[in-house]
């Protein structure tokens, strides 16, 4: 392993990594590519000394790690399959090079960006921010609804803003009140999703009502787009249901899962009930 760490050395530092020990077992490496004219900070853990680059693990600055998203598993195990730190590093280089050409750079903001997205923020209540990030480019608004159950609505803000409108999503039963891509401010937004919480009412108070009085196995930690939910009968034994959201209380979609023996007398039972399924 020390020959490979002087073999590393030795290469051309303009385009390959300067590792050094970290630790004094000599288990843990730091050091930097350069890549475009760009220095990606990076740390790679040995699980021990004699076992090569077998079970490594890599680590990254955060923009190392953004530019790798995605293809972090292919490159643990061409990590893991590497002869020495150069072989490695040969790939990374390539690899790095070829997402830099791609990645596509956002264009700066527009003069009014700021100014108007502070003013709307006024408009709306800085009480509804949740959360943003640095750029401002995206961010979350907090709605309750006429129940007092509380939502994100999540909103992407192109630099061209307020020329191009906002791109707004929220987690919501059906797909048409999802996402909406002609809102032109934060105001449009808050009125328009504040309206569409409110047709969904009857069936999260039914989905609440399960939540809260069954034992739900599926899914582990619904959303408010979730409409199915599978509920444990016992003796190994499941029902999966899923709503209506437009008419909650008329037939679902229903599965039973279980031992046959065991869920042929509850399915016998769903069909000779079944006409007495109340409607609204």
């Amino acid at each position: 392993m020390k020959y490979a760490i002087i073999q590393i050395i030795l290469m051309d530092a303009k385009n390959f990594p300067l590792l050094v020990p970290s630790d004094v077992d000599e288990l843990s490496y730091c050091g930097f590519i350069t890549v475009k004219g760009q220095e990606l900070a990076f740390q790679i853990k040995l699980e021990n000394n004699n076992a090569g680059l077998k079970n490594a693990k890599l680590y990254g600055s955060p923009k190392l790690k953004r530019l790798i998203f995605g293809h972090e598993k292919a490159l643990q195990q061409r990590l893991e399959q590497c002869a020495s730190f150069s072989e490695f590093f040969v790939d990374l280089k390539d690899l790095l090079e070829l997402l830099m050409t791609k990645e596509k750079v956002d264009p700066s903001p527009g003069e009014n960006y700021y100014s108007t997205l502070i003013n709307e923020l006024n408009s709306i209540g800085w009480d509804k921010l949740e959360a943003f990030n640095p750029s401002l480019k995206n961010l979350s608004l907090k709605l309750n609804d006429s129940s007092g159950r509380q939502h994100s609505i999540f909103v992407s803000l192109p630099f061209s803003y307020p020329q191009t409108p906002l791109i707004v999503h929220a987690e919501l039963p059906t797909p048409s009140s999802t996402t909406s891509n002609h809102m032109t401010s934060l105001k449009d937004a808050v009125s328009f999703y504040s309206k569409e919480l409110e047709k969904f009412q009857y069936v999260w108070s039914m989905l609440d009502d399960i939540d809260a009085h069954t034992w739900v196995l599926e899914p582990c930690k619904p959303k408010r787009s979730d409409l199915m939910r599978r509920i444990a009968l016992g003796n190994h034994c499941s029902l999966q249901i899923e709503l209506d959201a437009s008419y909650p209380k008329g037939e679902c979609q229903y599965r039973l899962f279980g031992t046959e023996s065991l869920i042929s007398p509850l399915r016998e039972k769903i069909i000779k009930n079944w006409n007495n399924w109340l409607y609204i």
